[in-house]
């Protein structure tokens, strides 16, 4: 309950800030959903602000299974040459979530999937003062028709 009480802040706080307009809000700059009384509490509140677009990578794989049906949460598995085979048989379970992806990090994704590379890390969308390139793609966030794209971050 208390978890729940300091995201609600946290949510609040930011719709506030931003004065209800942008609300894209990454989860987790550094760190991951460290428990499950922890992811459980963040899919409450997400349930209860539809209007902010929730997205978060994750190597927290056994937590997803909380997450799931979250129609304002993108949630990527993030996936490396270390972890890849474990992550891609968790992301087979859920991949009726369309809102459920692969985020490859390294120089070269697995194959048989399609990957799109991260626009701003090849260049094709610029970081500026005024808005960051994530603000203005949003290819992680909410840029799919049918379901979030595997984005692919080489290593720069």
């Amino acid at each position: 309950e208390e978890m729940v009480v300091i995201c609600t802040e946290t949510i609040e706080a930011f719709i506030k800030k931003n004065k209800g307009e942008n609300l894209y809000f990454r989860l987790h700059y550094s760190g991951d959903f460290m428990s499950a009384d922890y992811t459980r509490a963040w899919a409450e509140v997400m349930k209860k602000y539809p209007a902010v677009q929730f997205w978060a990578y994750t190597r927290s794989y056994w937590f997803a299974k909380y997450l799931r049906d979250i129609p304002n949460l993108t949630l990527f598995f993030s996936v490396d040459p270390v972890n890849a085979e474990l992550a891609i048989a968790v992301y087979e379970l859920h991949k009726d979530q369309k809102n459920f992806g692969l985020a490859w990090m390294g120089n070269t994704p697995p194959e048989g999937r399609r990957w799109v590379t991260c626009p701003e890390i090849s260049g094709k969308v610029k970081n500026t003062k005024e808005r960051g390139a994530c603000g203005k793609c949003r290819l992680c966030v909410d840029n799919y028709v049918d379901r979030v794209k595997n984005i692919h971050f080489p290593i720069h």
